[in-house]
């Protein structure tokens, strides 16, 4: 994480807000895997200020700020803020949508299927992760690979052991 905290530091010396997003996305998501939750979300707040402050400054958005919500989101899901999680999940789809990026969007849909599964909002995790899968199959076997296990997180989650049994088997 070294290596990405003075990353971030020179983004943010630099005044280089779109490749702060990036480096700050890596770190995040970084804090995350390492199970560093509360680093990671502060790293998120301070991306979310600079693509507020970017905005205001140039009277657009900053697309690149879309993999932050994503993440913000996989916390939010953890810390039991499924609300909060679903409006972070569907802020970053929104500006993943407009960036294009279809690892960013994919991320998006993933942070979104699960928190609406664990909203118990089952039908629209289900369009959610649906539309996930037929992305994935363009981007990459590991978004393959997530679509599935996040499908199978539902049909768990909605007490569908079958569903998830033959997802599995697949």
């Amino acid at each position: 994480t070294e290596v990405l905290e003075q990353a971030v530091k020179l983004a943010r010396q630099a005044g280089q807000s779109h490749v702060f997003m990036l480096a700050a996305a890596a770190l995040a998501y970084a804090y995350a895997s390492l199970g560093r939750l509360h680093k990671a979300h502060a790293v998120c707040q301070e991306a979310i200020e600079v693509a507020e402050a970017y905005q205001q400054r140039n009277r657009q958005q900053l697309s690149a700020a879309a993999s932050i919500f994503a993440i913000l989101s996989s916390i939010l899901n953890e810390w039991g803020e499924i609300q909060q999680s679903i409006q972070a999940a569907r802020r970053g789809l929104a500006l993943s949508e407009v960036w294009g990026q279809a690892d960013t969007i994919m991320l998006c849909l993933l942070s979104l299927a699960s928190g609406l599964s664990l909203a118990h909002e089952f039908e629209a995790a289900q369009q959610t992760i649906q539309r996930a899968r037929k992305l994935a199959q363009k981007v990459s076997p590991w978004f393959v690979l997530n679509a599935q296990y996040v499908e199978m997180r539902i049909y768990l989650d909605a007490g569908q052991i079958d569903q998830a049994a033959r997802l599995r088997a697949e």
